[in-house]
C-alpha cells in the first residue's frame, strides 16, 4: 500500500474533534500493524477515544520517537471546493481535513515502520511511534494520559523526537532554507470577570459593566510582561540575514522586523515578530442581562488567548495582569497554562534532520530553527529530557507560507510530491538512526 493510499484512507475516517472518534483511526492503523507484524499497543482513554503505540525492535533500549496525533479540527463542507473527507486528488494535490495537520506524517511514519520491519532483527536501535487522541482540544484523552504509565515514560525519557510543525521550505534573499521547529510559545487562557455592581437596577440600565469590561480588556493587553528574548530568534536571524543584528532587546527585534519589511520579506518579518513578542488577544466576550452562559451575579466576562514568550512563568504572568487590573473591580482566573520552551538548533537530531533534507534537496542552503507561536504535544515530552523537533518536511512545491495558511483552513491540501519527499526524508533519518549511521 502506498503512502498516498494510506493517507487517503486516514483522511476518509472522520476524526473531527470534537468528538474525536480516534478509535476508528486506531482500528485502521492496528489492522496495518497486524498485516505487517508490527508490535503495537492500543490505549483507550474514553468512549471513541483511543491512542496507539507502535514499536519496531521493541527489545532495544535506544530508540527514536515519531509523535503524531489522530484527531483533526472541524471542517465546514460548504466552505470547501472538495469534500473534506473525500481525499480527492486534483492537479497533483490531495485535499482533505488532516492532509497537513497531521495525518500525512502518520502515513509517512507507518510506511517507514513497514519498510524497516523486514530488517528488524539486525537493527542497532529501535523506533517508537506514538499516535495520540485529542491534541486539537487540549490532549485530555491523549499523550498526558499515556504518560501516566511509568514504563512508557521511561521508554520515552531522553529520546530524540520527530513531531509535527516544521521542515518546511522558505525562500529568503534568493536562497532556500528549511525551517525546523525547535520551540514553542507558552499558551495561556485567561478569563476576566465583571460581577454585578451593588445598586444595579434592570429598569434603569447603564453601561457601567460594559465600560469596566472594555477598560479591563485594554489593561490586560497593555500588561507589562517580562521580555526574555528566545535564543531561537537570534539563531534564525543570524543564519538567514548574517551577523550585525542584535535581538537581545525588543528594540533590536523591532529593527529586524522593519528591515525584513523593507526588503519585502513580510512572511519572515511576521514570524520574527511572533517569535520575539508576547501577544494577548481577547477572543470571547460574554455580556448582557440574558446571556445564557453567565451565572447569577456575573454581568460580563472576556477570555484571552495569550501567546507568551517561553520562560515567562505562571506567577510572573499573573503578577503582570494583577498590576494592570489593580484599579478595576474585576476578577481574573487562569483557565489553562501550557509552558513553552526554547530549544537549540544544534542538537544531534537537528543535525541529522538538516543533513537528510539537504541530501534530498540540494537547493536547501541550511536548516534554520524557529519558535512556533502555537503549541502541540511536544511540550509534554520536554520535561522528560526529550529533544523534540517539529520535522515533517515538505518539498519546495509547498513552501512554508502556503502550509501555514492551509493548516486548520478551508481546502487543506498536500502536494503529492511533498508527501513523497516527506516519506524519503523521514525514511532516511530513521534508517540511519536505527542502523547507527546517524552521525555520517
Amino acid at each position: 500500500m502506498t503512502t498516498e493510499r494510506v493517507l487517503q484512507d486516514l483522511i476518509r475516517i472522520d476524526s473531527q474533534n470534537p468528538p474525536g472518534n480516534e478509535r476508528a483511526v486506531v482500528d485502521f492503523i492496528s489492522a496495518l500493524c497486524r498485516s505487517h507484524d508490527l508490535a503495537h499497543q492500543v490505549v483507550t482513554t474514553g468512549e471513541g477515544r483511543a491512542n496507539i503505540v507502535i514499536r519496531l525492535a521493541p527489545e532495544l533500549p535506544d530508540r527514536i520517537v515519531l509523535l503524531g496525533h489522530l484527531d483533526v479540527v472541524q471542517a465546514d463542507p460548504k466552505r470547501w471546493d472538495h469534500d473534506p473527507f473525500g481525499a480527492e486528488i486534483v492537479d497533483g494535490f490531495l485535499y482533505g481535513r488532516g492532509a497537513l495537520d497531521m495525518k500525512y506524517f502518520v502515513a509517512v511514519a507507518m510506511q517507514t515502520l513497514i519498510a524497516l520491519k523486514p530488517r528488524e532483527a539486525n537493527l542497532n536501535r529501535g523506533i517508537t511511534a506514538v499516535f495520540t487522541a485529542d491534541e486539537e482540544a487540549g490532549s485530555s484523552f491523549g499523550l498526558p494520559k499515556l504518560l501516566e504509565d511509568p514504563a512508557l515514560r521511561d521508554e520515552l525519557r531522553g529520546r530524540a523526537v520527530l513531531n509535527e510543525g516544521g521542515g518546511f521550505a522558505y525562500r529568503s534573499g534568493g536562497r532556500w532554507y528549511s525551517l525546523i521547529e525547535t520551540g514553542q510559545k507558552t499558551v495561556c487562557r485567561l478569563r476576566v470577570t465583571v460581577a454585578e455592581r451593588p445598586g444595579t437596577n434592570p429598569y434603569f440600565p447603564t453601561m457601567t459593566h460594559e465600560a469596566i469590561l472594555a477598560d479591563a480588556t485594554e489593561a490586560v493587553q497593555s500588561a507589562e510582561l517580562p521580555h526574555r528574548m528566545p535564543n531561537t530568534a537570534q539563531t534564525l536571524v543570524s543564519r538567514i540575514l548574517g551577523g550585525g543584528h542584535d535581538l537581545s532587546t525588543p528594540a533590536g527585534a523591532d529593527a529586524v522586523v522593519a528591515h525584513l519589511n523593507e526588503r519585502g520579506d513580510r512572511f519572515l518579518s511576521g514570524l520574527v515578530h511572533a517569535m520575539t513578542h508576547s501577544m494577548i488577544t481577547p477572543t470571547v466576550v460574554r455580556g448582557g442581562a440574558r446571556h445564557p452562559d453567565l451565572q447569577d451575579g456575573i454581568k460580563a466576562t472576556v477570555d484571552f488567548d495569550c501567546r507568551l514568550l517561553p520562560g515567562i512563568t505562571r506567577d510572573e504572568f499573573l503578577d503582570a495582569v494583577d498590576r494592570a487590573l489593580a484599579d478595576l473591580e474585576v476578577e481574573r482566573e487562569i483557565l489553562s497554562f501550557s509552558e513553552g520552551y526554547d530549544g537549540p538548533g544544534s542538537s544531534p537530531v537537528f543535525a541529522a534532520a538538516e543533513a537528510a533534507i539537504r541530501r534530498h534537496d540540494g537547493e536547501i542552503a541550511a536548516a534554520v530553527p524557529f519558535l512556533t507561536p502555537g503549541a502541540n504535544d511536544g511540550k509534554y515530552l520536554r520535561p522528560l529530557g526529550c529533544e523534540v523537533i517539529g520535522f515533517a518536511p515538505l518539498d519546495r512545491s509547498q513552501p512554508f507560507e502556503d502550509v501555514i495558511g492551509r493548516i486548520h483552513g478551508d481546502n487543506e491540501r498536500i502536494s503529492l510530491s511533498g508527501l513523497e519527499f516527506c516519506r524519503r526524508v523521514i525514511g532516511d533519518v530513521c534508517e540511519r538512526y536505527v542502523e547507527g549511521r546517524d552521525n555520517e
